[in-house]
């Protein structure tokens, strides 16, 4: 029988599994598996610096994360099943109705409200609309929008895509010295691995500071969540499956 306990210790296991994902990669930085490359640009005759990944990553910590979002998935649709469990519908089979907007919302959980298998009472809805599990603005990014990015990606979770992404870090940028040179802030080559960091012309010359690398994790997916390190992402999935728990804890009097 599932119990709010037993949600908590799938939000715990999720929340273990990114901490260990997060150790797994800052080893990974540590070992600098990217350099900095001077190559000829064939086209002007001048140089190209770009910042090159040599050593792929641990596969585990792609692993790690996709158990991870869908430990949190599962949270949400538990939260709520112990909730209706909790308020006598021993009968209840449906999961958290995430939606695209409140109108969307409104019609499912309406629709669910003619069965016994799939109503709730008042205070439950109520709840579930306190919660708004649908999408937010997508420009300016809003938590929401994230949370509900991140719950349609764990549908399925084989189709969860990473790449990890190295970008010159701001010693780099605020030392930065040229001649007839630029900081061309390219987008990552996935298939070669690399992106241009600085292109100087035929006759000049760049220098920048310390040579320092950071590195962060995005989604191969499309629109505004596949701009967003995944860290963020995941900090607000999490957030928000705890605060769903506690949420259906409250109105459950637990």
């Amino acid at each position: 029988m599932i119990t709010f306990d037993s949600v908590q210790q799938e939000i715990e296991w999720a929340r273990s599994n990114l901490n260990r994902a997060g150790i797994l990669l800052d080893q990974y930085v540590e070992s600098q598996p990217f350099s900095l490359v001077i190559e000829d640009d064939a086209e002007t005759g001048g140089k190209i610096h770009k910042i090159k990944r040599m050593v792929d990553p641990p596969t585990e910590i792609g692993h790690l994360i996709r158990n991870s979002i869908l430990d949190l998935k599962h949270s949400f649709d538990r939260s709520l099943h112990v909730a209706a469990f909790t308020a006598g519908r021993e009968d209840f089979n449906k999961n958290y109705p995430w939606s695209e907007n409140v109108a969307g919302l409104k019609a499912i959980l309406r629709s669910r409200q003619s069965k016994n298998s799939t109503s709730l009472p008042l205070n439950i809805i109520k709840e579930i609309f306190r919660q708004k599990p649908y999408s937010g603005e997508k420009m300016p990014i809003s938590s929401r929008y994230l949370v509900r990015e991140m719950a349609q990606m764990a549908n399925n979770k084989h189709s969860i895509g990473f790449e990890f992404v190295a970008r010159p870090s701001g010693t780099m940028i605020s030392g930065f010295m040229s001649y007839n040179a630029s900081i061309s802030f390219g987008t990552w080559d996935a298939v070669n691995k690399e992106s241009v960091f600085v292109r100087v012309w035929p006759g000049g010359h760049a220098a920048y500071g310390q040579t320092s690398i950071s590195v962060d994790i995005f989604f191969k997916r499309d629109g505004p969540i596949g701009k967003v390190p995944a860290s963020v992402a995941l900090r607000e999935f999490l957030k928000s499956a705890q605060m769903s728990l506690e949420g259906f804890q409250r109105v459950c009097g637990v």
